[in-house]
C-alpha cells in the first residue's frame, strides 16, 4: 500500500487563526521579536524497524504529567504493515527525561497500517476523560479508545476495549475533530466522511454508528501558515508553530508567540505565507542531526513539543523542544521576548532599547 501522507490538522478555532494570519503580516512587529527560543530536549526513537514512526502524533490533556500518542502505520509486530500506536507518558513535562511506554495497541491485519493518523477527542461517555481516534486506512477500521481504556487500562486489554468503525478501505488517513464532528478522509483528498459527537457515542457504547459523507475544504495547510500549540508563557493564548521539514539546508522550526501576533493585527493577511517565511528563517534549523526530516507532524503539549520523523533510520523517531534556557545558566527559561516588548509598551517605551 502507498504510504500515506502525514495529515497536519488545521490550525483552529477559524477565527483565532484568521486573527493570527492577519498578525503576521503586521509591520510593527518583526518575526524574531516573537520568537520563543526551542532547544532539543530529548529524542524518542521507535523500538522496531521499517515502522514509520511519527507519520501521526497527538497529544491529550490529563492531570498527571504528558501523554504523546505515537503513529507508527508501518510497523510488522501485528502483521506486515499492521501498524501500531504507542502511549508514551512523562511524569512532569512532555519531553523532560526518558518517556515511560504505557500502552501500544497493534493492527491485527496486514496492511492495515493502523496509526496512520491519530486524533484526540473530547469526553464523550461522560467519565470525564478525554477519548483517542486512531485511522487504519489499509482496513478502514477506525479505533474508538476510551478515556479509561488508554489511560487506566493494562496494556494486553487496550484491544479489547477498542471500538471499530468501519469506513471505506483507504479512509482514516486523515482525522479532525472539528468540534463538533470526527471527519475522516482518504490520502490525497478533500472529500470526507463524518461522524458526530450522537455517532461516536453509539460507537463507544458498541453499537455501529454510520459515517455521513462531506466535504471540507484543503486540511493541508502550508507549512509557514503555521499549526497553534498550546500556551507556553502562562497568557492564555496559544503559541503558534512554524515548520518546514523540506527547507533547503534542513528542516527549519519557529515558535512564536501566540501574544505577540496576536497584538500586530490590522493588516491584510495576503502576505501572511512571507511572516511565517521570515518566522522560519529567523529561527534556523532544528536540530536534527540524523533524523532526515523531523516536523512531518506535530504536537504541542505546555512546555513541550513534539516533531515525528518517520523517514529517519531505525523505524523513525520523535524529536522533542522545550524552551531554551539562557546561554550559560540553569533554571527556567527567561520570559519569550513578545512578553518583554508588551511590558515594554506598557511603560511607554515602544519597540526600541
Amino acid at each position: 500500500m502507498r504510504t500515506p501522507r502525514p495529515f497536519v490538522r488545521p490550525p483552529a478555532p477559524l477565527a483565532l487563526i484568521v486573527a493570527l494570519l492577519v498578525a503576521l503580516l503586521a509591520p510593527g512587529a518583526a518575526a524574531d521579536d516573537c520568537l520563543i527560543p526551542v532547544e532539543q530536549r530529548g529524542l524518542y526513537r521507535w523500538p522496531r524497524a521499517a515502522a514509520d514512526a511519527g507519520l501521526a502524533l497527538a497529544t491529550l490533556p490529563t492531570a498527571g504529567g504528558a501523554h504523546l500518542w505515537v503513529g507508527a502505520p508501518g510497523d510488522w509486530a501485528g502483521g506486515a504493515e499492521a501498524g501500531a500506536a504507542a502511549l508514551l507518558w512523562w511524569p512532569t513535562r512532555l519531553g523532560d527525561g526518558a518517556p515511560q511506554p504505557r500502552a501500544e495497541l497493534r493492527g491485527d491485519a496486514e496492511g492495515e497500517w493502523l496509526g496512520a493518523a491519530i486524533e484526540p477527542l473530547p469526553d464523550l461517555d461522560g467519565d470525564g476523560l478525554p477519548e483517542v481516534a486512531i485511522g487504519a486506512p489499509g482496513s478502514g477500521a477506525l479505533r474508538l479508545l476510551p478515556g479509561a481504556a488508554w489511560l487506566r487500562a493494562a496494556p494486553a486489554e487496550l484491544e479489547a476495549a477498542a471500538r471499530k468503525v468501519w469506513l471505506p478501505q483507504g479512509w482514516g488517513a486523515w482525522l479532525w475533530w472539528d468540534g463538533a464532528q470526527l471527519w475522516a478522509g482518504p490520502d490525497g483528498a478533500a472529500g470526507a466522511l463524518a461522524l458526530s459527537r450522537g455517532a461516536l457515542q453509539q460507537a463507544l457504547a458498541g453499537g455501529a454508528p454510520m459515517a455521513r459523507p462531506g466535504r471540507v475544504r484543503a486540511l493541508r495547510p502550508a507549512p509557514d501558515q503555521g499549526t497553534l500549540v498550546s500556551d507556553w508563557d502562562g497568557d492564555g493564548v496559544a503559541e503558534v508553530f512554524f515548520v518546514d521539514p523540506d527547507a533547503e539546508g534542513g528542516a527549519r522550526g519557529a515558535l512564536v508567540s501566540g501574544r505577540c501576533l496576536a497584538r500586530a493585527a490590522g493588516a491584510s493577511p495576503a502576505g501572511g505565507a512571507a511572516r511565517g517565511r521570515a518566522a522560519l528563517e529567523a529561527a534556523g534549523a532544528l536540530p536534527a542531526g540524523a533524523l532526515g526530516a523531523p516536523g512531518r507532524a506535530v504536537a504541542g503539549a505546555p512546555g513541550g513539543l513534539a516533531l515525528g520523523a518517520p523517514d529517519a533510520a531505525a523505524g523513525g523517531a520523535v524529536l522533542l523542544l522545550g524552551a531554551a534556557e539562557p546561554a550559560g545558566q540553569g533554571g527556567a527559561a527567561p520570559p519569550p521576548p513578545g512578553r518583554r516588548v508588551a511590558r515594554r509598551r506598557a511603560r511607554g517605551g515602544g519597540d526600541g532599547g
